[in-house]
């Protein structure tokens, strides 16, 4: 097992045995180095970083290649964000005035993925939402959802909150709940029609 030793070590508490390669920068790697993997962990930090990152190194449609051929995306915080197909929820949750239009990877269509809910007053992703015009997924911090095939599915021990209908609608989901979503397949952005 290769990788930082905190993450040697939360594998093992797991008892999960594999191998962690772990890349600070995609500078000097490029979209085929994926291929040989199974997971793609995308971490946190700025929302408009990232996603600038992701676009200057040309891996958007590398990771919708990746995950179109069977690989699997798990993002943390900005990392989650970069998921959906709009970055502007950024702009309105965490003050990231440069990720208002930005684009994200589109591995989930109509959607927008609130991180941290619960270090925010409860009724703000249902603001959030109405400000966007299409659904939110608030995401508490010890719990997230599994997309697995037209819908999504709740994981973790606090509920996840599925905010729909312009923030009037909100469902809360518990661990193993399903939902459908407008999750969809990546196609890459290069793919033919």
């Amino acid at each position: 097992m290769t990788g930082s030793a905190e993450h040697v070590v939360a594998l093992k508490d797991l008892s999960i045995e594999a191998e962690v390669d772990i890349w600070e920068s995609l500078d000097g790697h490029d979209g085929g180095a994926l291929a040989p993997y199974h997971l793609l962990f995308v971490g946190g930090g700025s929302t408009s970083t990232l996603a600038e990152q992701v676009l200057r190194h040309d891996f958007v449609s590398a990771v919708c290649d990746f995950v179109a051929a069977g690989g699997r995306y798990c993002g943390g915080s900005a990392g989650a964000l970069l998921a959906c197909e709009t970055l502007t929820i950024a702009s309105l949750v965490d003050g990231d005035i440069r990720a208002t239009r930005m684009r994200g990877l589109g591995l989930v269509e109509n959607l927008s993925v609130f991180p941290h809910a619960d270090t925010f007053p409860k009724n703000r992703p249902l603001e959030v939402a109405r400000a966007l015009g299409h659904d939110i997924l608030a995401l508490p911090e010890a719990s997230g959802v599994a997309v697995e095939g037209s819908g999504f599915r709740a994981i973790g021990p606090d509920p996840v909150r599925l905010v729909t209908n312009a923030g009037h609608d909100v469902r809360e989901m518990r661990a193993g709940e399903r939902a459908e979503a407008r999750a969809r397949r990546p196609v890459s952005p290069d793919a033919e029609p």
